[in-house]
């Protein structure tokens, strides 16, 4: 096939200053400027636009700017577009160079002038003759093969040259209580390498594994995608600390730098800093003046504030938490706050303490607290990314001002481009606002910050699943099986995942009948899934009453698990029993309702109880009023659900012309019905035959893959 642009360099491509228009960029010190200042901007797009410049005039395809930018990582097109996006915003009333070519790539359409001044005009012979290139490649048969191929990255992927991962540092101390010191030594410096602009630090999580285990270097390098990894021991004795450190190139495991430092105790800030500036310096990234001044703040002038900080901080690190412990990290981070009333990151550790005692627990007295705390952080230190998490915390759990809440976290992105709990929390924001690109991206960026983070892997491969990217999420989940990271729940999604895609229930099936006793109860989800569509009704009762409630948890309601048993032994007949489920879960829906009437998705559910115990009548007015509520609303996310299970009430309830009118708006709708559930769902029976209902679920269904009946 003919090259759709020339790869070969040109005349002056050793210049490094780009200008075109108001703009320029400093290739030597890879810094973007525009009308004479410096904007910060974060180093991917940065590297687009001088592959854009390098290749200017042309027309470049995503698939080359990907490989260009991100060689080898697992990356879909999501991340380019984000990447452009970012690109478009800084660069202001300049935008208007970077050119979409329409389902093919991106063109740099300006007059470049380079740093001797000389001009580069983009509209030279050839460039239309390009363009004509693109589009007859474009036009074969065998451009959807391509893409096919193109639209993901392979992983592992050659390590960033600056990319660095600190593992933890060995606890020396006599007593094993100085392992909270030890921790808080090594997080320390893993924050600080994140807020260093041109390097990618991998976040604690990813790390953690390797506290205990035997160390292959050069597997920690291929498994986190590293060039360099970062060791270290602590050693507290009294008023003396004892500090050793040690940088290595993974590829050859050569030692770049060392050094020991056996200080006061006081002096575990400069010890931090010097070791975070030293290995930033080793790798060749470039500190700012305004970063090296930020490394070098003390966070508190108290000692004891710090070591109270440091206990704290290890509740809030554990994964595996409890209301008891959230609260017993609180008390302690606000010990240090009374230490030291000037300890910015302690308010803000109070605020994560508070956000999840609100959003978790339901403590209403926290909300106001969160936002208290999260603010005084930021008083006291206006450029602190932990604080503007918080805030981007509170703003999202606290009040729902999902675009508030993305600007504080945008703002943490800015200050620490290595911090991968805003990505994260911008990826839930993303989502219930519908933009669902944006939030590919954005957990895509969580995975690769933090590759061994389970919850961010996971939800990478259910974000494809949702984007109806099946084989990709699928591939996603098979490193998650492979790299151990919730291997039980990666291989239910993926069993899921195929069913959806194939219509074969059998994988989904066999996995769930292959779960441990004790793992049952805690995917009760997926085996109530696997046994309704086998329409073992009984089997499926039986699992969502043995699910924790509430079964769904959700901003518009909580649905206990008796609902959906009421609702599969109604599909099984069995409608003594359904009455009796119904009249359990009536209960908890009316008490949430009496305190909030506005939960669509209780008062739908509330419905399904009015039918269940064949009430009809009632049961549709009530679900007419939560529709009424639902179409009234702003959540994505939350619209996605409601739909899908209002599209499913009144087709059973017989109601066929709204049950196909929001059948049809909810298989358009991302995050809304799956058309191959939808096909095999009992709750549509009555709907079989009619030919509006079988067109939409024919249009709709995966193109992978032959319907077939559930096994």
């Amino acid at each position: 096939m003919e090259e759709t642009h020339v790869k070969s360099e040109r005349p002056g491509m050793a210049l490094r200053r780009w200008s075109f228009g108001k703009a320029a960029l400093d290739e030597r010190a890879m810094q973007l400027f525009v009308s004479g200042r410096v904007v910060e901007l974060e180093h991917k797009p940065l590297e687009v636009l001088r592959h854009l410049l390098r290749h200017r005039g042309e027309a470049v395809g995503k698939e080359d700017l990907i490989k260009a930018v991100w060689p080898g990582r697992i990356i879909s097109d999501s991340a380019l577009t984000s990447a452009i996006a970012k690109l478009r915003e800084a660069l202001g009333e300049e935008q208007h160079v970077i050119q979409t070519v329409h389902a093919f790539g991106y063109r740099l359409d300006a007059d470049v002038r380079t740093e001797d001044g000389t001009e580069r005009n983009q509209a030279g012979p050839g460039s239309r003759s390009k363009l004509r290139r693109v589009v007859a490649v474009l036009a074969g048969p065998v451009v959807l093969a391509a893409a096919a191929v193109g639209a993901w990255r392979f992983w592992p992927e050659p390590a960033d040259a600056k990319s660095v991962a600190v593992l933890p540092f060995a606890n020396l101390s006599a007593e094993k209580d100085g392992e909270y010191f030890a921790d808080g030594v090594h997080d320390t410096v893993i924050t600080q390498l994140a807020r260093v602009k041109g390097l990618t630090t991998i976040s604690r999580t990813s790390v953690m594994q390797y506290r205990d285990a035997k160390r292959n270097l050069s597997e920690i390098g291929d498994a986190l995608g590293v060039a360099h990894v970062v060791e270290g021991t602590v050693q507290r004795v009294g008023n003396r600390v004892r500090v050793t450190a040690q940088l290595i190139r993974v590829a050859n495991d050569q030692h770049l730098w060392a050094e020991s430092y056996d200080r006061d105790v006081t002096d575990v800030f400069e010890i931090q800093s010097e070791i975070a500036e030293k290995v930033a310096a080793s790798v060749h990234a470039q500190l700012t003046p305004t970063e090296k001044s930020i490394l070098a703040r003390r966070p508190t002038s108290s000692v004891r504030a710090y070591d109270l900080y440091l206990r704290a901080r290890k509740f809030a690190a554990d994964p595996v938490t409890t209301e008891a412990a959230d609260r017993q990290g609180l008390a302690l981070v606000n010990q240090a706050i009374a230490e030291d009333p000037g300890f910015a990151l302690a308010h803000a550790l109070a605020a994560t303490f508070y956000n999840r005692l609100h959003w978790w627990y339901g403590d209403p007295a926290a909300v106001e607290l969160a936002k208290q705390a999260a603010e005084r952080s930021l008083a006291l230190e206006p450029d602190l990314p932990e604080g503007h998490v918080a805030l981007g915390h509170y703003l999202y759990w606290g009040r729902m001002d999902l675009d508030g809440a993305l600007a504080e976290l945008g703002r943490a992105r800015q200050l620490a481009p290595g911090n991968s709990e805003a990505a994260k929390l911008r990826t839930w924001i993303l989502r219930r606002q519908g933009r669902w690109a944006e939030a590919l991206s954005e957990i895509e960026q969580a995975a690769l910050l933090d590759p061994r983070d389970a919850e961010a892997v996971h939800y990478h491969g259910a974000m494809l699943a949702v984007l109806n990217r099946h084989a990709e999420a699928a591939r996603v989940w098979d490193r998650a099986i492979a790299l151990d990271l919730w291997p039980d729940l990666s291989r239910l999604a993926k069993a899921e995942n195929s069913f959806v895609l194939t219509g074969d229930l059998s994988e989904l099936v066999s996995t769930v009948d292959g779960l441990a006793p004790e793992l049952v109860g805690e995917y009760t989800g997926y085996v109530y899934i696997a046994r309704y569509y086998r329409r073992d009704f009984d089997g499926a009762a039986r699992a969502a009453l043995r699910a924790e409630d509430p079964y769904i948890n959700s901003r518009d309601g909580k649905i206990p698990g008796a609902s959906f048993a009421a609702i599969a032994y109604m599909l099984g007949g069995n409608a003594a029993q359904a009455a009796i489920q119904a009249r359990t879960a009536t209960e908890h829906l009316k008490k949430q309702l009496e305190k909030n009437p506005n939960l669509p998705l209780a008062r739908l559910f509330l419905a399904f109880m009015h039918v269940a115990q064949g009430r009809h009548e009632s049961g549709m007015a009530e679900a007419q009023r939560a529709l009424e509520q639902a179409l009234a609303g702003n959540d994505a996310t939350e619209w996605g659900v409601f739909i899908d299970y209002a599209a499913q009430f009144f087709a059973y309830a017989a109601d066929s012309d709204l049950a196909l009118q929001l059948l049809s708006e909810g298989l358009g709708t991302t995050y809304g019905i799956s058309a191959r559930k939808a096909q095999h769902d009992p709750l549509f029976d009555k709907l079989r035959g009619n030919p509006r209902f079988e067109r939409m679920i024919a249009e709709h269904l995966p193109k992978t893959g032959a319907a077939r009946s559930p096994r």
